[in-house]
């Protein structure tokens, strides 16, 4: 990216990176809502990446120009896969940058992320999808690395600090969505008097078509990949983590019922 600009470039504030398919449109519907947030009109801005070679620092700029007094965030999930070399370059045109994360038990997450890109995407029914895309999908470097929870905060928290690095966890976006949009304005120090006023925070985005159960063949695949990986992320990040295992193995789509 050659020299790095000092000033006349308006960059976020704050980024949340994720994860995938834990309730960061939800997130963004609610953020740009408040009178002290700006936020680009599309979600996702992909900039930090491949899109670099192709867009310089002004295009990226010119998404948070009209923030005005208020604070500039960037939502974009595929971030929190991006190599060191690009944390590293983000870090240093916004040093002060804050990050946050909302984790989902990863086989969830996996599997959500799978009905997204075999079936949404790819315009495709969901019977016409065969088990070995799926598992195929489930084993891929995109798929794993976007669970990979404790390595993504080592990696952010290693160039901007634990103390600007929000750990949050998708189950409260259903059971205490008030709660989780108040520690995120406080991380964020902004007012979070009106975040209790917004209306629908007891319905979170979600897709119908993301309602199918987990087949229990599939379910027991990624209940394979996903177990050494959910105690690590227990061990690092406490009993919201550690509980998923528990749901997991409890929840009638394991039991095929």
């Amino acid at each position: 990216m050659g020299v790095l600009p000092k000033s006349g470039y308006t960059f976020p504030d704050f980024m949340v990176i994720g994860a995938q398919k834990a309730g960061t449109t939800w997130l963004h519907q609610h953020l740009s809502a408040h009178r002290q947030i700006y936020l680009p009109e599309c979600k996702e801005v992909h900039f930090f990446g491949d899109r670099c070679r192709f867009h310089g620092l002004r295009w990226y700029s010119d998404f948070f120009s009209q923030k005005g007094d208020r604070i500039a965030g960037d939502i974009t999930p595929a971030y929190s896969v991006l190599s060191e070399k690009w944390v590293k370059i983000m870090s240093k045109l916004m040093p002060e940058l804050k990050v946050i994360m909302i984790l989902r038990n990863p086989v969830d997450r996996a599997w959500s992320a799978a009905k997204m890109h075999l079936c949404t995407l790819s315009e495709k029914r969901f019977e016409d999808i065969s088990r070995d895309d799926f598992i195929k999908h489930f084993r891929s470097a995109h798929s794993l690395g976007r669970s990979d929870y404790v390595a993504i905060y080592k990696l952010y928290s290693k160039y901007f600090g634990e103390d600007n690095v929000m750990v949050d966890f998708y189950e409260r976006v259903a059971e205490e969505p008030v709660s989780l949009l108040q520690s995120v304005a406080d991380f964020l120090k902004i007012d979070k008097g009106p975040i209790g006023s917004l209306a629908n925070l007891d319905k979170p985005v979600a897709n119908a078509e993301y309602a199918n159960e987990i087949p229990g063949d599939l379910f027991d695949v990624l209940l394979e990949i996903y177990t050494p990986v959910i105690k690590e992320q227990g061990d690092f990040f406490g009993s919201c983590c550690s509980s998923w295992m528990k749901n997991l193995l409890s929840d009638s789509k394991g039991s095929g019922s």
